[in-house]
């Protein structure tokens, strides 16, 4: 009885997690999926905690270093007593304790320079797993909308199936009764094996579509993946014009791939500081108490003193001051300010770089949307006039005014513009998010 038991739970545990693995996705959901399962945004987390550690060590090199030292020694022969002076021949055995610390007074300000730098890295680092998030999401984006894509092709491509079928039908009931040639019926067999296999590449596209899916996201090969699928359409609140001038300028504000370039250039010129102070002197205190203990050592009676009492009485306290001034390196010192200048030359240049692609593709992104935007527009006119044509091409068809060419002719032409609708109101939608991106709008 509790077998059966066990089995019934398992296999309602089966079925659940069965349900729970079709559950179709969204396209936030997807970018979830990839942002928690990508192995690069993982590394970048690694490597953001590196820097983390290394902004948080420098801070603790502000405090003072502090060492505690013991050791103990056995003696034979003859040898000096450090305890009296003097070289004796008796064996012995002795200890000694030490505690010293140093702490720097003056570095030419390195070590706060090294708070700042491997903050602003820290912080670049941030931002470059901003981008990277980003990049990531826009690939998903991208990919999800090539799966609806195909998904709306192929329902475009069953319905002209559909109707072909119907249209055959018709035409064989027409041939027996000798309303119209064998011949039409064999064209409209032709264009009905033609349009099956029009089917068959779309599904083909499609499984490759969510291939490329599965693949940007991270998602197990052989797991099934469901997406909602929406009927591409855009709305009048969708439509945005914007002018990429001023778009380039708030994109400069908050777009991670600038924010890091000026992390980035502000982390070179604290390098350039650090490099400079290495030329400068340096002043270091320090300071050490010791004691020391030995079986040598008698009172006035002759009998060993003990531990405490030398302890006490062998105690050492020192506190020092010491100054390093840097007066010939072979020149190296020198060689590496000259180095980091260049570095920040070369973090400037690259800074510049980044702005100069960010308006190359927000110009590019704003026209290729007018250009959608547009091509959509003309596309539902275009869908329109061929519904029109379409129904009056079937009438005509019925009354033999017009052959079957004629009318497959106008059926292709629906379908053809029904696609359109579909890839230009997608490849709007795909930019019209780009954009929001650079407006500061989440995507995601």
């Amino acid at each position: 009885m509790n077998v059966k038991i066990i089995h019934l739970i398992l296999l309602l545990l089966f079925l659940t997690g069965q349900s729970i693995a079709q559950e179709k996705m969204s396209l936030e959901d997807c970018i979830a999926y990839a942002h928690q399962h990508n192995l690069q945004l993982n590394s970048k987390a690694i490597s953001n905690t590196l820097l983390k550690e290394n902004y948080n060590q420098s801070k603790r090199n502000l405090l003072p270093s502090i060492g505690a030292g013991t050791s103990h020694g056995m003696n034979f022969g003859r040898y000096v007593d450090q305890t009296e002076n003097k070289i004796i021949s008796t064996e012995s055995q002795s200890h000694s304790f030490s505690v010293s610390g140093s702490i720097d007074i003056f570095k030419g300000f390195q070590k706060q320079n090294l708070i700042r730098y491997n903050k602003l890295r820290l912080l670049a680092g941030l931002k470059d797993k901003e981008q990277q998030q980003f990049n990531i999401a826009f690939e998903v984006i991208s990919a999800y909308y090539d799966v609806q894509y195909y998904q709306g092709l192929i329902a475009i491509t069953r319905e002209q199936l559909a109707v072909s079928k119907m249209k055959l039908d018709q035409s064989i009931a027409l041939a027996k009764t000798g309303k119209i040639a064998r011949t039409d019926v064999v064209e409209i067999e032709a264009n009905l094996a033609q349009e099956e296999y029009n089917k068959i590449d779309v599904e083909n596209r499609l499984n490759l579509a969510i291939l490329q899916l599965k693949q940007v996201m991270n998602f197990p090969q052989h797991e099934k993946l469901l997406i909602n699928y929406k009927t591409a359409t855009l709305l009048t609140d969708e439509i945005v014009n914007e002018n990429s001038v001023k778009l380039y300028e708030v994109a400069l504000t908050h777009v991670p791939t600038i924010k890091e370039g000026e992390l980035l250039l502000s982390s070179s010129k604290k390098n350039l500081a650090m490099t400079r102070s290495n030329l400068l002197p340096s002043l270091k205190l320090s300071g050490s108490y010791g004691t020391r203990y030995s079986d040598t050592q008698k009172d006035a009676t002759g009998n060993a003193r003990s531990l405490r009492d030398q302890l006490k009485s062998n105690a050492n306290q020192s506190v020092g001051l010491s100054v390093s001034i840097p007066l010939f390196s072979r020149l190296s010192g020198r060689s590496e300010v000259k180095k980091a200048k260049l570095n920040m030359v070369l973090a400037s240049n690259e800074l510049d770089i980044r702005k100069q692609n960010l308006l190359n593709e927000i110009v590019a992104t704003t026209q290729l949307a007018t250009a959608y935007q547009r091509s959509y527009v003309q596309a539902i006119k275009q869908n329109e006039a061929a519904k029109l044509a379409f129904e009056v091409a079937d009438k005509k068809l019925k009354q033999g005014l017009i052959n079957i060419v004629e009318y497959y002719s106008a059926k292709y032409s629906l379908a053809s513009s029904e696609s359109r609708i579909l890839q230009t109101a997608l490849q709007y939608k795909t930019k019209a998010r780009l954009i929001n991106f650079y407006k500061g709008i989440p995507i995601y």
